[in-house]
């Protein structure tokens, strides 16, 4: 009932808020949040073979887009699969067995970026096309798909940017700029109505003005903290705030109205003196409050006009960081040396614990979860411990396996009383109703 693999290409929300995930070289997953479990389908007794790689919904399907084994279509009411396979017989199957990436237009054609070229399906004649980019008849290795408001479409490839309509064909959108005709395009974003933004592999970002046609670029410059983080951008997403988030083979950047709105901090000013502020570890904010857990002590910081003023409140090494429900101005802040710290936002330690279990030291604290009662730990050696910050009371809990790896707790969330425990080796369950743990 586990999740069916670790690497997930795809994800979707139905119109009834179910989750569905697309595993890679797995299954397709139905998350069950009442009981923290996932349901698998399978097209075929094969489908450890299938590398899904994209999924698009609608209301009741689901379009299924694989390396190797083409597409697959599933009715989320019937929980049936229909595939659609390569036959080069017959000029009227799929392109490739190889989709990139689907795109479902407004009046529910299938639109597929394949590794041969650009293909549409149509539900109705139940039919694929074939179509063209520009004037040559060689296929192009497609990777992304967008459309416009007014029906024009946006397709990026593995040698340049096309446009057009179905119905008129598609050509180079500039074909006499060398630098992004020759660019690999990845990914393609719309912000609004008229920018579009151009992930590229290996030239960085691009925003081009549909009605003007204005090109404007971003790319990673070392000199510049602000600039793009790496020139070989995967995907382009945009928040519900509009803001843009850009994932590259080194990080993310995010975007803010057309600036990148980043700065790197190394050092640290404190009593007059520049220290590094060391490996960084965690993030958490609170109220217009950074806290940065870091190998060399836990930094309290104010991010004003772009400029970080910060103070260090210890020397140890940091790796949890929580809210505190107790004082919602403050957080729980965990170190590699038993201890928790209670800090306020202004960089007082309000107070200090040092947590033992039957008289051992618990080792590194990786993760803090705090329920309003109880604080939940997370530790490198000694599994997970529940702790009352009123009694400084302890207790352990064992996980149910045999792998002693189970030990390591990385990551606590909480869901519907459920509380999930990330650990080396996977996932276990404890529910905070009945303490009852399960993997």
């Amino acid at each position: 009932s586990s999740i069916s693999g670790n690497t997930i290409r795809g994800m979707f929300v139905d119109n009834k808020g179910r989750l569905w995930l697309g595993v890679y070289n797995g299954t397709l997953d139905l998350y069950q949040p009442r009981t923290g479990t996932f349901k698998h389908f399978s097209p075929d007794p094969d489908v450890s073979d299938s590398s899904i790689w994209c999924i698009k919904g609608t209301k009741t399907s689901l379009w299924i887009g694989t390396i190797g084994k083409g597409l697959y279509l599933f009715n989320t009411v019937t929980r049936k699969f229909t595939h659609f396979l390569h036959n080069p017989k017959d000029p009227n199957t799929i392109a490739s067995d190889h989709v990139n990436n689907i795109y479902i237009s407004p009046h529910g054609k299938v639109w597929l970026a394949t590794n041969t070229g650009l293909d549409s399906y149509d539900p109705t004649t139940q039919s694929f096309v074939h179509h063209l980019l520009g004037n040559s008849k060689k296929s192009h290795y497609t990777w992304d798909i967008a459309s416009d408001p007014t029906g024009t479409m946006w397709i990026g490839t593995a040698h340049g940017l096309y446009f057009g309509k179905p119905e008129r064909g598609f050509k180079s959108a500039f074909p006499a700029n060398k630098a992004l005709d020759s660019q690999e395009i990845r990914t393609l974003s719309f912000q609004n109505s008229k920018d579009l933004w151009i992930g590229t592999f290996g030239g960085g970002i691009w925003l081009l003005n549909i009605k003007t046609h204005m090109l404007s670029r971003f790319i990673h410059n070392p000199s510049v903290p602000s600039s793009l983080i790496n020139n070989h951008v995967w995907e382009i997403y945009k928040d519900r705030q509009g803001t843009l988030w850009i994932t590259t083979d080194l990080g993310i950047s995010r975007l803010v109205q057309n600036a990148l709105q980043i700065s790197l901090f190394t050092n640290l000013r404190q009593n007059g003196k520049w220290t590094p502020i060391g490996q960084i570890t965690g993030l958490y904010s609170n109220k217009n409050t950074l806290y940065v857990a870091t190998s060399q002590g836990c930094v309290v910081a104010h991010i004003i006009k772009n400029q970080l003023k910060a103070k260090r409140i210890n020397h140890q090494w940091i790796e949890a960081l929580s809210l505190d429900r107790h004082h919602l101005a403050s957080a729980w802040v965990g170190s590699a040396t038993s201890n928790i710290l209670e800090v306020s936002n202004s960089g007082r330690i309000i107070h200090s614990y040092h947590i033992t279990n039957n008289n051992q030291n618990v080792g590194d604290i990786e993760a803090i979860y705090d329920d309003g009662k109880y604080l939940w730990l997370g530790t490198f050696y000694s599994g997970l411990i529940r702790f009352d910050p009123i009694t400084g009371h302890t207790k352990s809990y064992k996980l149910p396996s045999n792998n002693n790896l189970w030990g390591r707790v990385n990551e606590l969330h909480l869901y519907n009383n459920i509380l999930l425990i990330g650990t080396s080796s996977g996932i276990a369950l404890l529910n905070l109703s009945t303490n009852n743990a399960t993997i």
